[in-house]
């Protein structure tokens, strides 16, 4: 329809404040001062037309090859559609300029995009989450509804695509389209800057665009009525024969039906009441317009009332107004022109299901909005959702459609097999899967919710099995799956479940392979996996690969023919308090650059450790239970690296922590205790920054350095080990920096072999040996360290021992320095207190240099 549109009172001023989201609910008056089909955004209260109608371009108002005789006295109309004509060829000029212009400084400036708090796309985008936030607080469901914790988190990537779908949406016909922007540039966020202006201008084009529209269709159509021609005729399409006596005497045609410039083609009417007020309408030509000055007949029947159109809330209505352009102004029905008025589309009937508005349902109904469409495109409300977790989308207090799946009888369910439902669904339905056992292969490739019904006992009543293929293979950007027993019984190698896109949630399901993996996540999948039993695989329980990331929350994973949790491949998981025991490898593997976050864990009873880290890995471990090992609490070898922090890794049957070949971890406030062998072992050529951890009472050393090892220990307690606190051997050196290390059973720091370590600010005390002991061609740096209260001797050196004692402050029982069996070193500017005893004590065979000791 081609309402009057009158030019825009005032544009918007670029600093003006944008409406608050309040989701109002339309007018009494809605159908009169929206228009045909315009219906009141959601988002910022103005009106808007749904984003279906831009879809499809219609027809061009005059179609006919039809040519005005030189003679005729319709020259000054052929006049009139002329200059028509050119105001529409200069409008959509400028239209295309104004986008031009718009995209080259969004382009040139991307930091204005992201930091104006007053564009329109980010309060759209704002209000989106903020209002789908205050419909889960509203909720009468006890379920957490889960949502982004800040609006602004997702503002950018939605509002990149408003823009670009507002430059597509605003461009008149035959104007030049920019290109897409690539996510990858560094002008990509430019795509939201100047948004206030552009809505402007494009709404100023649109109105001219329009207002020139209908003059050329009031023009035309007053035209074929005085000429007596029929467009659909064959002598409309013969030219120079077209005149006004060539109809003479014959019935006046009826006036074309001309479809709005930015409406879609009227689609068939099928209701029975419409098609009789038509062919009424049509059948009676002496119905006219009620203006005294319109001498041409009205063809077709009057616009439907507010009430008629409240009727039919389902029927979809067709609109002039694009996006961005104001509110249509109420019109009097007498000012209507005669081609204002378009048949009643039909009511949807019930068992019809419209495959392209189920986005936009689904929506409303996160918005707890009325049902009508948003006027977002699909794919942009696609990126909405992928910002929130697939629980948040199918949440039990949303009224989704659901298809139920029963293999028992036909009658009670819509469907039999579980395939067939998925062919049928469509996004954001509900499949609920009656007890049974299903043997066959899902594949996912739609947003829904598989839900298994619970047996008369409440647990999973719903097994899916498959021997071929995966049982189940999602591919789609998000679906939830609850409540169900999966199974991979075959010999083909095959994951039970296979998450290779999107983000794909499992809640309360139980997995197992008899082949392969229980779940492998690749392609850059990010899967949810909750409360899941994830058991018996003849591989690995779960496997994060290709660059995947997710999610593995309190399940139990265990009894796997390899680790329970394997990360490779650049991906970047979570796992968070989890249950991982009792698999033939390690409980947890990373390796190969994999990453990921491993929070609240109870590792323990693995075959090969806890957790292993290998291959320029880098993973975090913050606050794990590693316990109970059959090997070592946690082995990073082979250049791996990773942070491990206030972890407690306790009674393992090997070490806590075994660290070699060029590995560098960092390991902070970890407490390391009752591990059979020692509690830190660095070996091989190791590396590592071990700070502020508690190590004690392990069946060896608390800490062993050796094979050219040099890690970096500062502010560790090292205590009650049943051997020495520090043990260095074969080459090992590194630094010992305020540490404490007190009470060993052997002494409190041992070097043997040609090992050099460095030891500076500690406190050695109240050791069951020396405070310190070299022997054995032992070396060492002593510096500013406090050694008192040993059992022994503060600093012993014996069988070719050769430490250098420097600034320290030694304080023992019975000698400060006892120097036997061909022992030295340098001792330099020490103060040695007596307790009892002598101070020094040097044998005949040694001979070491003493500078500037204070024996007191």
């Amino acid at each position: 329809p081609f309402p009057a549109i009158p030019p825009p009172a005032s544009s918007l001023p670029a600093n003006s404040p944008l409406p608050a989201f309040s989701p109002p609910a339309p007018p009494a008056d809605a159908s009169s001062s929206l228009g045909s089909g315009a219906t009141a955004s959601p988002l910022s209260g103005a009106a808007e037309s749904p984003p279906a109608v831009h879809a499809q371009r219609p027809r061009r108002p005059f179609q006919s090859a039809h040519k005005l005789s030189p003679g005729s006295s319709s020259n000054a109309l052929e006049a009139s559609l002329a200059a028509a004509t050119s105001t529409v060829a200069a409008t959509s000029s400028t239209a295309a300029a104004a986008v031009t212009t718009t995209a080259t400084t969004v382009t040139s400036n991307p930091a204005a995009a992201t930091t104006n708090p007053r564009s329109p796309t980010a309060a759209a985008v704002s209000a989106v989450t903020a209002a789908i936030g205050s419909a889960a607080a509203a909720s009468s469901s006890t379920a957490p509804l889960v949502v982004p914790a800040s609006p602004a988190a997702v503002a950018t990537p939605i509002a990149h695509s408003l823009a670009r779908a507002a430059v597509t949406q605003a461009q008149p016909r035959g104007a030049h389209v920019p290109p897409p922007f690539n996510p990858s540039t560094a002008a990509f966020p430019a795509a939201v800057r100047s948004t206030n202006t552009y809505a402007s201008s494009s709404a100023n084009a649109y109105t001219n665009a329009d207002t020139s529209t209908n003059t050329i269709a009031n023009s035309y159509a007053s035209a074929l009525a005085h000429l007596n021609v029929d467009p659909n005729s064959a002598a409309a399409s013969r030219r120079g024969r077209v005149s006004g006596s060539l109809m003479r005497g014959r019935r006046r045609p009826q006036a074309p039906v001309l479809l709005p410039l930015h409406g879609s083609p009227l689609a068939p009417i099928h209701n029975a009441a419409a098609k009789t007020a038509v062919a009424t309408s049509c059948a009676s030509p002496s119905a006219s317009s009620s203006s005294p000055s319109s001498s041409s007949p009205s063809p077709l029947p009057s616009s439907p009332s507010p009430s008629s159109s409240q009727s039919q809330p389902s029927a979809p209505h067709l609109s002039s107004k694009p996006p961005g352009a104001p509110a249509l102004a109420a019109t009097p029905s007498h000012a209507l022109s005669p081609l204002s008025v378009s048949p009643t589309l039909p009511r949807a009937e019930a068992t019809e299901r419209r495959k392209e508005g189920a986005l936009e349902t689904w929506l409303c109904l996160l918005l707890r909005a009325p049902k009508r469409p948003i006027p977002l495109p699909d794919d942009l409300i696609m990126h909405i959702f992928t910002f929130l977790q697939p629980s948040a989308l199918f949440h039990a207090s949303l009224p989704l459609p659901t298809l139920v799946v029963d293999k028992r009888s036909a009658v009670r369910g819509h469907f039999t097999t579980i395939s067939a439902a998925l062919r049928a669904a469509q996004a954001g339905d509900v499949i609920l899967i009656q007890p049974g056992t299903y043997r066959e292969s899902l594949t996912i490739e739609v947003p829904v919710h598989l839900r298994g019904c619970r047996g008369a006992c409440g647990d999973a009543a719903v097994v899916v099995t498959s021997s071929r293929t995966h049982t189940i293979q999602a591919t789609t950007p998000f679906a939830q799956l609850t409540n169900l027993t999966l199974r991979q019984t075959g010999t083909s190698g095959r994951s039970c479940v296979l998450a290779s896109h999107g983000s794909l949630e499992m809640a309360e399901c139980d997995v197992s392979s008899s082949s392969g993996l229980c779940v492998e996540v690749t392609d850059g999948a990010s899967p949810l996996i909750r409360r899941c039993r994830i058991h018996d695989g003849a591989a690995a329980g779960v496997w994060f690969r290709a660059a995947s990331a997710g999610l593995l929350e309190a399940s139990d994973v265990h009894s796997n023919g390899w680790s329970g949790v394997q990360i490779s491949d650049g991906s970047n998981p979570t796992l968070l308090r989890n249950f991982i025991h009792e698999n033939k490898s390690a409980g947890l593997i990373s390796f190969n650059h994999g990453r990921g976050v491993a929070r609240q864990n109870d590792i323990t009873c693995n075959g090969k450790g806890g957790v292993q880290v290998r291959s320029h890995a880098c993973p975090e471990l913050v606050s794990n239970r590693i316990f109970g090992e059959r090997s070592f609490g946690v082995w990073v070898y082979e250049r791996g690296g990773g942070r491990f922090e206030d972890n407690d890794v306790v009674g393992n049957a090997w070490s806590g922590f075994q660290v070699e070949e060029q590995s560098h971890p960092v390991v902070l406030g970890n407490r390391v205790r009752d591990n059979r062998s020692a509690g830190i072992v660095v070996y091989n050529r190791g590396f590592g920054t071990f700070e502020w951890n508690d190590i004690c009472r392990n069946g060896r050393c608390g800490v062993q350095i050796k094979s050219g090892s040099a890690p970096n220990f500062r502010h560790n307690r090292i205590h009650h080990e049943k051997q020495a606190g520090v043990l260095t051997a074969e080459d090992g050196t590194g630094l010992l920096e305020a540490n404490d290390i007190f009470e060993n059973h052997w002494s409190g720091v041992q070097t043997e072999g040609p090992s050099n370590p460095l030891l500076r600010c500690n406190r050695i005390h109240h050791n069951g040996g020396a405070g310190f002991i070299a022997y054995q061609s032992g070396c060492g740096l002593l510096e500013e360290n406090n050694i008192y209260g040993n059992k022994k001797y503060g600093v012993q050196s014996k069988t070719g021992g050769n430490p250098t004692v420097r600034q320290n402050r030694i304080k023992d029982k019975l000698y400060g320095i006892y120097l036997t069996e061909g022992g030295g070193g340098v001792y330099e500017e020490n103060r040695i207190e007596q307790a009892g005893g002598t101070g020094i004590y040097i044998a005949s065979d040694c001979s070491p240099i003493l500078v500037s000791n204070e024996v007191v």
